[in-house]
């Protein structure tokens, strides 16, 4: 990067399907709660940087957040994210 330039970072709305808000709502420890918005956070304006996942979910991503999943897609079309599931890391792939 040049010297003197800012990096400009551009976030994108975030969309959650039906799962995944029920998911997010039946979460009851507050401070992962905490660590997932700000994870939401980070997605929203760095999308790729999740896990390219294959099989079902070819073309989604997941990230990481202490035993839990988030699974999300990016589309570039619509300049948006859909959060597809949140929930245990056992539990998230079936």
């Amino acid at each position: 990067m040049l010297a003197g330039c800012k990096k400009i970072s551009m976030s994108y709305p975030i969309r959650f399907s039906n799962t995944a808000s029920g998911q997010f709502q039946k979460l009851k420890d507050k401070k992962l709660k905490g660590r997932i918005t700000s994870t939401l956070e980070y997605i929203a304006s760095e999308p790729l940087m999740g896990k390219p996942l294959q099989a079902e979910f070819k073309g989604c991503y997941s990230y990481r957040v202490s035993d839990y999943r988030v699974i999300y897609a990016f589309s570039k079309a619509e300049k948006s994210i859909g959060i597809i599931r949140i929930d245990h890391r056992r539990e998230v792939y079936r």
